[in-house]
């Protein structure tokens, strides 16, 4: 039986950032765990004591209606950190937390983040930083939505998502896509189909590879890039 390899806690840009702002006191205060799809980190309304940093794994924030369904308004990768209404002193959570790739998150209790900073009401910079971006990201979002046509907001999902891992393929159904972006999943089908037809991408029994990402590229908005320069 082999071993799997534990990303170190600086593979998180947030989490690198907020150790050389403290210094190792925040690697001693961070537990790795490994996470599978579709784990739930906290539900809405849930009470959250912790902020997670995916190092491998992706987090889709979602937001739900009353007849359940679900819309996901923000994905989480190696930029950044889930649970940023309990940073700003909400711990009642606004969204859902689900892992959409699996692999290793760090988990930062609030008490022992207030340990490392000396302050009962935590605030750093570093983690400042990415609650402006992810704020941007949103509104940059909702303006997609708004404006730009699905088959533009496929793509530029799609290269968020590979921008968060270290490879071009990875596993995703039409009917979560649909799910997540609100859409119909006849919608999807019909873009990947376009898709694949430009030979930017390879759909295969759930696995989708990105094959010409220039090819991609030439399919987005301009809302992917803007999103981008500020993750990035």
């Amino acid at each position: 039986m082999f071993a799997v390899a534990v990303p170190p806690p600086e593979r998180n840009r947030a989490l690198a950032a907020l150790v050389e702002a403290h210094g190792e006191q925040v690697r001693a205060s961070v537990q790795p765990v490994v996470f599978s799809y579709p784990d739930v980190l906290f539900e809405i309304d849930d009470h959250v004591d912790c902020l997670f940093f995916p190092a491998s794994a992706i987090i889709s924030l979602l937001a739900t209606g009353l007849d359940g369904r679900e819309v996901e308004v923000a994905m989480v990768g190696r930029e950044g950190f889930a649970g940023v209404a309990a940073y700003l002193g909400q711990p009642r959570s606004p969204l859902r937390a689900r892992v959409q790739h699996p692999g290793t998150i760090y988990s930062l209790q609030l008490t022992g983040l207030e340990r490392v900073l000396g302050s009962s009401a935590p605030c750093s910079a570093p983690l400042n930083s990415y609650v402006r971006q992810l704020i941007r990201t949103l509104a940059q979002a909702a303006y997609c939505r708004a404006v730009h046509t699905t088959d533009q907001q496929v793509a530029r999902w799609l290269l968020g998502y590979m921008d968060r891992l270290d490879g071009n393929s990875f596993y995703l159904t039409h009917e979560s896509l649909a799910r997540m972006l609100g859409v119909r999943r006849a919608t999807i089908t019909h873009t990947a189909l376009n898709l694949q037809s430009r030979g930017a991408i390879t759909y295969d029994h759930g696995r989708v590879t990105v094959t010409n990402r220039q090819e991609l590229e030439s399919a987005v908005c301009e809302c992917y890039e803007i999103i981008r320069r500020e993750e990035y």
